[in-house]
């Protein structure tokens, strides 16, 4: 829409110039070398200009793009933020409740949890988490039941979203414990789902036992 305004003025532009150059050669001198070479009339737009000023609505039109990809970014991650909490308390209700979950649901759950959690993890950029997250994985390893795997999904799931660095304003730098504390939760989040998804998926499956 913009390079067919900028082409219509230049249009009009070049037609008020044709007017002013036919005047123009009717009292120019005849001996002139080049007699019928068109005039172009003060303020008319000359192809170099032309093209720098559509190459200035391109930078620009470029750059509102690279802002609103910006903008549906931090929207996406503010949503996973905030989602992955929700879903955690939903998990930490089933072993609440102490009743036979509903383990398609507990996968359906686990799985939207670990495609936001690791999301986040690309978006963030965090540095990889060294020693501590060995630690936790070998504790993890021995975690075979549903429920346990749920309470550490749920406490970790916590501990991620309550760390220093999400509460902090924008222009404080970051202590690079939080930094790396953030990267082991998130990291866990991502383990722990996994390991719930199967765990789930598989006694979904199993027959039903009668009393």
């Amino acid at each position: 829409m913009r390079f067919q305004v900028m082409r219509l003025v230049i249009g009009l532009f070049m037609c008020c110039g044709m007017t002013a150059a036919v005047i123009g050669l009717a009292t120019e001198a005849r001996g002139q070398a080049k007699p019928n070479a068109p005039q172009l009339p003060p303020g008319t737009v000359t192809n170099p200009e032309m093209h720098d000023r559509e190459t200035n609505i391109t930078l620009m039109e470029r750059g509102n793009e690279e802002a609103k990809k910006r903008d549906a970014a931090h929207k996406q991650m503010n949503e996973d933020f905030q989602r992955i909490q929700t879903l955690g308390m939903d998990l930490a209700n089933v072993v609440l409740a102490g009743n036979p979950p509903d383990y398609k649901k507990v996968s359906e759950t686990a799985s939207d949890i670990k495609v936001r959690a690791t999301r986040l993890k690309n978006s963030l950029v965090l540095p990889p988490s060294g020693k501590d997250e060995k630690r936790r994985k070998e504790e993890d390893a021995d975690k075979t039941e549903l429920a346990s795997m749920l309470s550490a999904l749920s406490d970790s799931i916590k501990s991620f979203a309550g760390n220093p660095i999400f509460q902090q304003r924008a222009q404080q730098p970051a202590d690079a414990r939080d930094v790396a504390k953030a990267r082991i939760d998130l990291d866990r989040v991502i383990r722990l789902s996994s390991r719930i998804i199967k765990a789930a998926d598989q006694q979904s499956k199993s027959p039903v036992k009668s009393n």
